[in-house]
């Protein structure tokens, strides 16, 4: 894998990165964040085998900084992974409805077997029933067949469907973190 000071390679996107500065020595802990960051960092050194992981709380807290120093450290290690954001995945599944290049099935199968996947800001997907549906067969495969997957989301896990939240939940194959922190955006100069 290239590394990120390759000037040749636009690593921040080609990865869908906000930053390349959203690294784990660059992350400022606060309380309440010591968790979000011990465990990221260690499903970023490949030192666990449960393959899901949430990581969940408040707006502005750092969970988009931790994901994407994990997608940075992973990048290092030679592991690549998909990146979306949950709009983006739900952008992709409706798009395919009138889409002659790509099926439906298509568009979900691919998200359904990619080796690892990140959704970031996970929230409650109301606009229509038939892409939830979607959207929990996609997870559930995951589930089922170990792949890494990782969700982060600063809305409270009752919005959000509760089959999805469920399996995140697993003591076996899952991770789900608490980022506690406060709004790292709401500060005082």
């Amino acid at each position: 894998m290239p590394k990120l000071n390759e000037p040749d390679i636009d690593v921040r996107a080609t990865l869908r990165l906000g930053s390349l500065d959203h690294t784990f020595a660059a992350f400022q802990k606060r309380k309440g964040t010591e968790k979000a960051l011990a465990a990221t960092r260690t499903l970023a050194e490949g030192k666990t085998d449960k393959p899901l992981f949430l990581l969940y709380g408040g707006v502005g807290n750092g969970k988009t900084h931790l994901i994407e120093a994990l997608i940075l450290r992973w990048w290092e290690r030679g592991i690549v992974c998909r990146y979306l954001t949950m709009g983006e995945v739900m952008d992709s599944i409706m798009g395919s409805i009138h889409n002659e290049m790509k099926t439906v099935d298509e568009v979900c199968h691919n998200f359904s077997v990619a080796s690892r996947m990140i959704m970031d800001d996970f929230e409650p997907f109301k606009e229509s029933e038939w892409a939830l549906i979607r959207l929990e067969r996609i997870i559930d495969y995951r589930y089922r067949n170990r792949l890494p997957t990782i969700v982060s989301t600063n809305r409270d896990l009752k919005e959000l469907p509760e089959r999805i939240v469920s399996r995140f939940f697993d003591p076996d194959v899952s991770t789900a973190i608490l980022n506690e922190g406060t709004d790292y955006r709401r500060r005082v100069k």
